[in-house]
C-alpha cells in the first residue's frame, strides 16, 4: 500500500471535513445559543479535524497517485474518521455524553442511516438547534460522499481521484457524463444540491418552517431520515402536501443520479429502457398495494371502498424504507405482520445502484434473476449460448460472479450482526430487522425500535454493533473487508 498518497488524500478530506462545522455553528448563533458552547462543540472538532489534515497532507506530500487498493483503503478509513470526528459536537454539547451513543449518532448521519438514540429531538434545552442542524449536515455530506464533494478539487490539488470515484460506493455505477472526472462530481453535486434547494422551496410552500424545511430536505435526498420532530413526518400529518412532496424526493433519491441526468438532458428513451428503474418504481407501487390490502383488511375492508388515507401511508412507508431513507407517517409496529414482512424484505432489497440509498440495490436482484433463467433455459437446451444482457448490454462473467460473491458475503454479514444483536438482547424479530436496517443504512427496524421509537435503549455493545454495520453497509463490504485484510497492506 502507498501510505503516504493515503495519507495525503485523507489529509486534504479532512480538511475539507472541518468546514462543515461552520453551518451549525452559524446556527447556533442564529438561535442565539450559548458562544461559548458553540465555541467548544465545534470549533474544537473543526480544529482537529484541520490540524490532523494538514499533518497527513505533509506526511504524504509529493507521493505518486492511489491505485486501486489504496483508494478502497482510504474510502474505507475516511468513513470511519469522520464518523469519530463527528461525534465530538454530540458529546461536547452534551446532547449525547455517551461515547458510543454520539459514535452510533455520527456514523448514522454520514451512512445516511437515520437511526437515532435522542429520545426527545424536541427539547432544545437538552438538543439545541445547532444539533439538530449538524446531525442534517452529516447527511448532506454522507448523501452524495464526502469523497465525492471532495473530488470536486481533489484531481487537481492531489490526484488519485478516479480511483477514489471508483471506490465510493454511493456512485459506482460512473457513466462518463462529461469529460472529465471533476466535471462528473460537479454535475452530480449540481443535481443533488439543485434537488436539495427546490425541495426547500416546495415544503416551506406547503407550510413547514424554514428550519425544518433545511433539516428534512437535507435528509431526503440523502435518503438518510433524521428528523427534527419525535414523530418523523407524522408531526405534520394533517398537511398531506408535506407528505407527498417528501414522498417525491425520497423516489428521486433511490435512483441514480446518472438516471436523472439522463431525463434532464432530454434522454427519456433510456429512462424507459432502463430495467433497473422499472422493477424499482413496480415494487413501489406493488409492495404499496399489498400493504395497503392488509392495512383494509384488519379494518374490515370493503371491495368498493378506496381509502386515500390507507393507502398514501402504505405508499409513504414503501417509499421510505425501500429507498432507505427511514421518515414515517404512521407506527408500522402496529400494522399486521404481513406488511411487516414485505417491509422488511425491502429493508434487504434497497433502492437504485448509483443512488444515495442503501441495501443490496435493485440492479443485482436484476442481474440475480436473469442468472436464475438462464440456467433454467439451458438445462432445456444445454447447448444452447444465452448471454446476459442489462439495457441492451451485455454483462461480462466476472460482473455476474461479483453480484452472486457480494449476496453471499452480504447474507453472511447480516446473519452475524443478527446473532450478536440478539446476544446483546434483542429478540429473534428485533435482532433481524435492525441487522437488516443497519447494513442497509435504513434507520428504524421493528419491536421496540420502530419508527416512532429510537436506540436509546441499546446497550453500548449494540450501538457500536449496529455503527460498525452502518459503516460496512455503506461501504458495499469489501472496502471495509480489505481495510481488515492483512495483505492489503504490502506492498
Amino acid at each position: 500500500m502507498r501510505y503516504r498518497a493515503v495519507s495525503k488524500v485523507i489529509g486534504f478530506i479532512l480538511v475539507v471535513f472541518a468546514a462543515a462545522m461552520i453551518l451549525p455553528a452559524v446556527t447556533g448563533v442564529y438561535f442565539g445559543e450559548s458562544e461559548g458552547l458553540i465555541g467548544s462543540s465545534y470549533g474544537i472538532p473543526a480544529l482537529i479535524s484541520t490540524l490532523i489534515g494538514i499533518l497527513l497532507m505533509y506526511i504524504g506530500k509529493g507521493e505518486e497517485d492511489l491505485r486501486d487498493r489504496d483508494a478502497l483503503i482510504t474510502v474505507a478509513l475516511t468513513w470511519l474518521i469522520i464518523s469519530l470526528l463527528g461525534a465530538m459536537p454530540f458529546m461536547l454539547s452534551g446532547a449525547i455524553p455517551d461515547p458510543a451513543g454520539a459514535f452510533f449518532e455520527s456514523t448514522s448521519g454520514f451512512t445516511t442511516t437515520g437511526a437515532s438514540v435522542i429520545p426527545d429531538l424536541e427539547n432544545q434545552d437538552v438538543v439545541p438547534r445547532s444539533i439538530l442542524m449538524w446531525r442534517a449536515t452529516t447527511h448532506l455530506i454522507g448523501g452524495m460522499g464526502i469523497i465525492v464533494l471532495s473530488m470536486v478539487v481533489l484531481s487537481r490539488l492531489v490526484g488519485g481521484s478516479t480511483q477514489l470515484f471508483k471506490a465510493e460506493a454511493s456512485v459506482h455505477t460512473s457513466i462518463r457524463m462529461k469529460p472529465t472526472l471533476r466535471q462528473i462530481a460537479g454535475t452530480l453535486w449540481s443535481l443533488y444540491l439543485g434537488f436539495t434547494g427546490l425541495e426547500i422551496v416546495l415544503l416551506m410552500g406547503a407550510g413547514m418552517g424554514p428550519f425544518d424545511a433545511v433539516c428534512h430536505s437535507f435528509a431526503t435526498l440523502a435518503t438518510g431520515g433524521f428528523s427534527t420532530k419525535n414523530a418523523s413526518i407524522a408531526y405534520y400529518n394533517a398537511i398531506p402536501a408535506i407528505g407527498a412532496i417528501t414522498a417525491f424526493f425520497m423516489i428521486l433519491g433511490g435512483m441514480s443520479f446518472v438516471v436523472h441526468y439522463e431525463w434532464l438532458t432530454g434522454k427519456f428513451n433510456r429512462l424507459r429502457q432502463n430495467p433497473e428503474v422499472k422493477l424499482y418504481l413496480g415494487l413501489i407501487i406493488g409492495a404499496s398495494v399489498l400493504i395497503w390490502f392488509s392495512l383494509s383488511t384488519v379494518s374490515g375492508w370493503n371491495p368498493t371502498e378506496f381509502s386515500g388515507e390507507r393507502f398514501a401511508h402504505s405508499m409513504f412507508q414503501v417509499v421510505a424504507v425501500m429507498t432507505t431513507t427511514g421518515f414515517a407517517t404512521a407506527d408500522f409496529v402496529y400494522w399486521p405482520s404481513e406488511a411487516q414482512m414485505v417491509l422488511f424484505f425491502l429493508m434487504l432489497i434497497g433502492a437504485c445502484s448509483g443512488s444515495t440509498a442503501g441495501g443490496l440495490k435493485v440492479v443485482r436482484f436484476v442481474v440475480l434473476a436473469k442468472m436464475v433463467r438462464r440456467e433454467i433455459r439451458k438445462a432445456i437446451h444445454p447447448r444452447a449460448v444465452m448471454p446476459i444482457t442489462l439495457g441492451d448490454r451485455p454483462i461480462p462473467e466476472d460482473v455476474q460472479r461479483n453480484v452472486v460473491s457480494f449476496f453471499f458475503v452480504y447474507l453472511t454479514i447480516f446473519c452475524i450482526v443478527a446473532l450478536g444483536l440478539a446476544m446483546v438482547g434483542m429478540t429473534t424479530e428485533e435482532a433481524l430487522s435492525a441487522s437488516a436496517s443497519s447494513l442497509g443504512n435504513v434507520g428504524p427496524a421493528l419491536g421496540r425500535y420502530g419508527p416512532m421509537s429510537n436506540y436509546g435503549a441499546l446497550n453500548d455493545a449494540g450501538q457500536v454493533l449496529m455503527a460498525i454495520a452502518m459503516w460496512i453497509g455503506r461501504l458495499e463490504i469489501y472496502p471495509a473487508l480489505l481495510l481488515l485484510s492483512p495483505s492489503a497492506y504490502k506492498r
